[in-house]
């Protein structure tokens, strides 16, 4: 759509309060569109996820996505992966030190997509760095930065298990759980437990799936 057309979504967001998703991958926008699109995110109020890999938004169009991210209180998951074509075009980086620097102060953004940008070790030191100043950090999945990556992992398994063994409630976005056992172990009434549905003795055991050793 290139960085022209770019523009008619972003007016389109500045107004819109229903949509929640936009997949704007590979479309060309470079940074100008990134720009715009950016300066809607400062006034849109229902967005969640956005994806702007491989759109060559460079250290600039980064700059002004962490610009937003000090503002937006709605976005959840950010994809900027892919943008690795030249240094031009790469976030690299400058560009990876303006976003995480936006993260100590945005408090809602949770899933980060780095792959392919270009940030290289010294990019990759500086996130890490900024999470390890930042422990209340919401962020539970950042990929494509190594270390940083892993200490994210780390600390939300941490999170995670310290909430099961006190009584606090936290909101963990989204989260996979796979309850694995035995016909009639009580699977199914652990799920409705955690949904704060109450227990119903005429409810069905579920079918399992059988295993052999071959």
């Amino acid at each position: 759509i290139g960085h022209e057309r770019a523009n008619n979504f972003a007016n389109a967001l500045r107004i819109n309060t229903s949509l929640m998703s936009l997949n704007l991958w590979n479309n060309e926008i470079g940074p100008k569109g990134t720009k715009e699109i950016a300066a809607a995110l400062k006034i849109n109020n229902s967005l969640t996820e956005l994806n702007l890999g491989s759109n060559k938004i460079g250290p600039e169009g980064a700059k002004e996505v962490a610009a937003a991210l000090n503002v937006n209180t709605r976005l959840t998951v950010l994809h900027i992966n892919g943008n690795l074509l030249n240094r031009r075009t790469q976030i690299g980086p400058v560009g990876a030190k303006e976003i995480i620097n936006a993260l100590k102060v945005n408090k809602t953004l949770t899933s980060l997509h780095l792959v392919d940008s270009g940030i290289g070790p010294e990019g990759e030191q500086a996130i890490a760095d900024t999470l390890r100043e930042n422990p209340e950090s919401a962020l539970i999945r950042l990929c494509g930065v190594g270390v940083a990556s892993d200490l994210v992992r780390k600390r939300h398994r941490q999170r995670f298990l310290g909430t099961l063994k006190g009584n606090e409630k936290v909101d963990f976005s989204k989260l996979r759980l796979m309850f694995v056992g035995q016909g009639q172990a009580g699977k199914s009434a652990t799920v409705r437990s955690i949904l704060n549905k109450t227990f119903n003795p005429k409810w069905d055991s579920t079918i399992g799936a059988d295993v052999s050793e071959s």
